[in-house]
């Protein structure tokens, strides 16, 4: 299925299951104080400063996922998020699933991109997102072992999905919601399309009314499990 006939589809569903509630509590989806900008899977040498210079003009924060192999190859770009005053956060080691893996993987994946993003940064990220949003009841205890934060989403882009600029658009503008999380990757080989589209999304969350805010535990309200129908059906 095309992003285009996905558009078409029904809302995405919101459950909050009683029996998921375990599993959620204390994980944020959404901001109260506004929009949140999200980027995963960088940082890339020619996408990550495009991102920077859009966001350093309209004077707008955002917050960074990075990967520990990728954080590592280009230590001056993970600086310049930080130094810019971005929030940068851990999105594993290297981008794996952590799932179906033993928990020596998990923990691994979870220290080895601390500790890249400390000796860069010069303190531990607060914030961690697992790779693809995908987890199980073994995340969270070693998170909060190590004074961190999940972070999913409550709006993801398809951006590594989308064949055009515009059906990147018109998702966002389909689903945009009052303190959205929003979820665009500046670090995937077809990032080129969502930075076409960025500025579109930013007049669009401007002309609505909203304010962008960085990730804030104390203003994330109770977690809502947002989940969309994926594009290709799976």
């Amino acid at each position: 299925m095309s992003l285009s006939s996905f558009l078409n589809q029904t809302p995405p569903l919101l459950v909050n299951p009683s029996f998921l509630a375990p599993l959620l509590h204390g994980i944020h989806f959404r901001n109260r104080s506004g929009i949140s900008l999200t980027f995963d899977d960088g940082p890339h040498p020619e996408y990550t400063p495009a991102v920077l210079r859009i966001c350093s003009q309209r004077k707008i924060p955002a917050a960074f996922f990075l990967t520990g192999e990728k954080a590592a190859r280009h230590a001056d770009l993970t600086n310049a998020i930080r130094n810019a005053g971005h929030q940068i956060g851990n999105h594993g080691f290297s981008h794996r699933r952590l799932t179906f893996c033993s928990g020596a993987v998990i923990r691994r994946e979870i220290d080895e991109g601390n500790n890249i993003l400390e000796e860069i940064c010069g303190s531990r990220p607060l914030f961690f997102r697992p790779p693809y949003g995908r987890f199980d009841f073994r995340l969270r205890p070693l998170l909060t072992a190590r004074g961190q934060i999940m972070v999913l989403w409550s709006l993801l882009s398809y951006d590594f999905r989308a064949h055009t600029a515009g059906e990147i658009i018109r998702l966002v503008e389909k689903y945009l919601h009052p303190g959205a999380v929003i979820v665009l990757h500046d670090g995937h080989p077809r990032a080129g399309m969502m930075l076409q589209a960025l500025p579109v999304i930013l007049d669009m969350i401007e002309k609505r009314g909203y304010t962008f805010a960085p990730l804030d535990p104390d203003t994330c309200s109770n977690p809502t499990f947002c989940q969309f129908p994926s594009p290709d059906g799976s």
